[in-house]
């Protein structure tokens, strides 16, 4: 792979993270602030044998505090979706180590989400197979470019050499002699 393509492929990936993480921060933030509306829309729903003998506020409750919870979680991960993505961009071998950590982490998930895929209509569990497969693929696209792709691997290693170079000769000319 040549030296260019490289890059754009790194940076068009670091702006996949940051878009990733604004979809996040939007769903994030509406489990947050909407919550309660989300709960009491899904509460009628629910028959008998759901309730299970526990009060309707209780449960609508419940699942408030589940739908904050997981809010903060997808503002966290798009915050670190953020971080990561600025990393990339400015080819920082942390930012690269951050993608390899999600990418693998998002197998992880995948294969999770794989074997939980089997229920439903027969139509969900196909675009459900699809999508994890899918998702899966994408991960080991990114390990492969960030940790086998010798081209890629070696612009983050190119910037450190470089970054340490500045910093070297800055420090030299700020010293008195």
């Amino acid at each position: 792979m040549e030296r260019d393509t490289a890059v754009t492929i790194v940076k068009v990936i670091a702006v996949l993270e940051w878009i990733g993480a604004g979809f996040g921060i939007l769903v994030g933030l509406l489990l947050l602030l909407g919550g309660s509306l989300f709960a009491q829309t899904l509460l009628p729903q629910l028959s008998a044998e759901d309730m299970a003998g526990v009060p309707p506020d209780q449960i609508a409750t419940y699942m408030m505090i589940g739908f904050a919870v997981f809010g903060v979680f997808l503002l966290l991960l798009s915050a670190l979706g953020i971080i990561t993505g600025i990393g990339l961009w400015r080819m920082r071998n942390w930012g690269r180590i951050l993608a390899l950590i999600g990418a693998w982490l998002s197998i992880v998930w995948g294969v999770f989400a794989l074997l939980g895929s089997f229920s439903g209509a027969a139509g969900e569990i196909v675009v459900n197979l699809l999508t994890n497969l899918l998702s899966i693929a994408i991960s080991v696209v990114m390990i492969w470019l960030f940790q086998f792709e010798s081209t890629v691997v070696g612009l983050f290693h190119e910037n450190a050499v470089a970054t340490t170079a500045v910093k070297r000769t800055v420090t030299a000319k700020t010293r008195k002699p």
